[in-house]
């Protein structure tokens, strides 16, 4: 997630009224004009979001917030992947009485929202503003999804292009030639936990002709929307999910059902390099967010032991998630062997 300038540049503090004598005290939902509080109760209740200041970018939500401290309180641009991260900018620090008090540092790198009190009610009162309207109506449509992920659709190639891609990103190679190419690579509905749902698995490319080097990885994203009376809502937005592949292209992809309502994205690469084969097995849990819980890889000798591996889940009804069958062909000049292990998933 690419760090931005703070929002708070000229703001100006709103007018409190002090509770003093017979002075009628400022109810606290009502003590910051222009602000909606996250919750009534507990940490929820700490935090004050500013609707209006709310911004959407691919895979990112900013705001600005009041947040109440100690001793006094603090207002800040903030930013989040409406899942589990938090990133809050510089902002200000005020006392009690509305004067200021000093800077209000900014976070160094993203925080994990679940250990920052009340954040989580803010981000979702954040985020269902900025995720209102964003839905496809009727049958899940690929062209559609993109359009509305990034805000436009080329027809003629079947592509959109990444207008906000962070320039701040790690994976800048991807910037070469201007705004990166974003494709579908993998598409597919499943039930989970009684819900259908729909995963779109994307690849951003750079914007320059013949991208199809041994060496040319892509950026994948995964995007999970969920159904809802006829209507398909995002319900997970991952763009910089990780690099992977080769050639300009996607590695292999597919689903894997788990166990009952549980289904796991699985991701199957294959690369050689100075006489060696190596093939890599990785599944994703999808929820609450696609979470790396099994990988398993094996290489050989190219012309004597080619290695071909396959996995299969055990299916279970017992709740939890079902152990994995690898199974791995060698093949070559020399002689052909094969194997079979079981792999525990991580929960």
């Amino acid at each position: 997630m690419s760090a931005r300038k703070t929002l708070l540049q000229g703001l100006s503090l709103v007018s409190l009224v002090a509770i003093t004598g017979c002075t009628k005290p400022v109810p606290v939902a009502d003590r910051f004009p222009g602000f909606t509080q996250a919750g009534k109760n507990g940490a929820d209740a700490q935090w004050f979001v500013d609707l209006s200041s709310v911004a959407r970018t691919t895979g990112a939500v900013s705001f600005k917030a009041v947040r109440l401290l100690e001793a006094g309180y603090a207002i800040q641009g903030l930013e989040t992947d409406c899942q589990s991260h938090l990133l809050g900018h510089e902002g200000v620090r005020f006392k009690d009485d509305g004067t200021t008090d000093r800077v209000y540092e900014a976070n160094k790198a993203p925080l994990d929202a679940k250990q920052v009190p009340g954040a989580a009610a803010a981000i979702k009162l954040a985020c269902d503003k900025a995720t209102a309207g964003r839905v496809i109506a009727g049958d899940f449509d690929d062209a559609k999804a993109l359009q509305l992920l990034f805000g436009n659709y080329s027809a003629a190639d079947g592509s959109s292009t990444w207008k906000d891609f962070g320039s701040a990103s790690a994976e800048t190679e991807f910037l070469k030639g201007g705004q990166p190419i974003v494709r579908v690579a993998f598409s597919s509905q499943y039930v989970e936990g009684g819900v259908t749902k729909h995963v779109l698995v994307t690849t951003a490319t750079p914007n320059v002709a013949d991208y199809d080097c041994h060496a040319c990885g892509v950026l994948l994203g995964v995007f999970v929307f969920s159904n809802d009376a006829a209507k398909w809502h995002v319900a997970q937005e991952l763009p910089y999910f990780q690099v992977g592949g080769s050639w300009g292209k996607a590695p292999s992809l597919s689903l894997m059902k788990l166990s009952d309502g549980v289904v796991a994205l699985h991701m199957e690469s294959s690369w050689g390099g100075q006489g060696i084969m190596s093939s890599l097995h990785q599944l994703f849990l999808l929820k609450p967010s696609p979470q790396p819980i099994f990988d398993y890889s094996v290489e050989g000798d190219s012309e004597s032991h080619n290695p071909t591996a396959t996995i299969e889940a055990l299916p279970t009804t017992m709740g939890g998630l079902a152990d994995v069958r690898v199974n791995v062909v060698w093949s070559g000049v020399e002689a052909s062997a094969s194997a079979s292990c079981l792999r525990p998933l991580r929960p």
